[in-house]
């Protein structure tokens, strides 16, 4: 028995060694590993299913959307910021120290290549970023930054403020799903949606107040949001006719109708 007992012990305490040794070993950032390590390591975008954001559910005064061409629809006219150009081409990786902005100039990017009005940071603050580019791991068909680190947040700011924000968003790496919470341009809390751990996801959202940013929190503080194709801005709506042109527009109407009508008894 105390020999079975103490089997028992060294099996335990193995198992545990060796789980102890994975979880030292696994990447703590983008950095760390290769294309063939996110394609072909990290599964987890499948393992832990998380309900994303009914857009019925939203809180009063925004709007979400889990699909981009309903998103364009309502939210026209929207710029979009692709991480193109870049400095390092496709099928690569550059990091970067945040802020990523228009004025950033690092061997990720020249000055003007990030559009105005749009700073990508991350927290804690001043933490490096990531750039992944079209092709690095498997299924990736566009580009995409993020934290490095993946225990890190990520917080994006725009200004001026903006009512409509659209994104492709990415989670190779870790089974979390993630909270994203809009603030307006004070820092007041407006509201929070979710989103799945799944490969790639579109999260949008609308915003009767104006949006200053959102932040990113993963639910299991795994991490390594990446997003790509970020449409911001205000919808631009389709100009309205004046009442001078209306009224100008009757009257070119009804001075066509008099003319035939006069030429019809000549």
């Amino acid at each position: 028995m105390k020999r079975l007992l103490t089997i028992l012990l060294n099996l335990s305490f193995v198992f545990a060694f060796s789980q102890s040794n994975e979880t030292a070993d696994r990447p703590t950032s983008y950095s760390e590993v290769n294309s063939a390590d996110i394609s072909t390591n990290f599964p987890a975008q499948k393992s832990k299913p998380v309900n994303q954001t009914n857009p019925s559910d939203a809180p009063m005064g925004l709007t979400f959307y889990t699909d981009r061409g309903v998103f364009n629809t309502d939210n026209p006219g929207l710029p979009v910021e692709t991480w193109d150009p870049n400095l390092i081409g496709p099928n690569n990786l550059c990091g970067g120290f945040a802020p990523l902005n228009e004025l950033t100039s690092n061997s990720c990017f020249s000055a003007g290549d990030i559009m105005p009005g749009l700073e990508v940071n991350m927290i804690p603050a001043n933490e490096e970023y990531v750039l992944i580019t079209t092709g690095y791991f498997l299924g990736l068909t566009s580009n995409v930054v993020g934290p490095n680190t993946f225990t890190d947040n990520m917080i994006i700011s725009f200004d001026p403020p903006v009512r409509a924000i659209g994104f492709d968003f990415f989670q190779p790496v870790t089974p979390d799903g993630f909270t994203i919470s809009v603030y307006d341009d004070n820092g007041v809390f407006i509201g929070s949606g979710t989103s799945p751990a799944t490969f790639e996801e579109f999260w949008g959202v609308y915003s009767d107040t104006p949006i200053g940013e959102i932040l990113f929190v993963s639910d299991g503080g795994g991490g390594a949001e990446l997003i790509g194709n970020l449409a911001f801005g205000d919808s631009v709506p389709a100009t309205p006719l004046s009442d001078y042109a209306i009224y100008i527009g009757i009257f070119l109407i009804l001075a066509f109708t008099a003319i035939r009508f006069r030429r019809a008894f000549v």
